[in-house]
């Protein structure tokens, strides 16, 4: 994404760290996982965004798809014994 890439070469950090970034800041739970040391580094080698990068982000990416569907309970992470 052209916004992502932007704000890479701003902040000099990578996509990753960029939106992991940007994902905590604006207070989303966050899972990651990783394979690799190097990776798990880079994971919390992450820095504060600017204001004008955080409003980029939110403004320049209009898709809204989730890729881990919520249980079906009700209840958004429960997941009951059986199942």
């Amino acid at each position: 994404m052209a916004v992502i890439t932007t704000i890479v070469t701003q902040v000099g950090k990578t996509p990753a760290q960029v939106v992991l970034a940007w994902a905590i800041q604006r207070g989303t739970a966050l899972l990651t996982t990783t394979k690799t040391l190097d990776r798990l580094k880079e994971n919390f080698d992450i820095c504060t965004l600017p204001d004008d990068c955080m409003q980029q982000i939110n403004e320049g990416i209009k898709t809204r798809i989730r890729f881990n569907s919520v249980v079906h309970t009700g209840v958004p992470g429960f997941i009951p014994r059986g199942k």
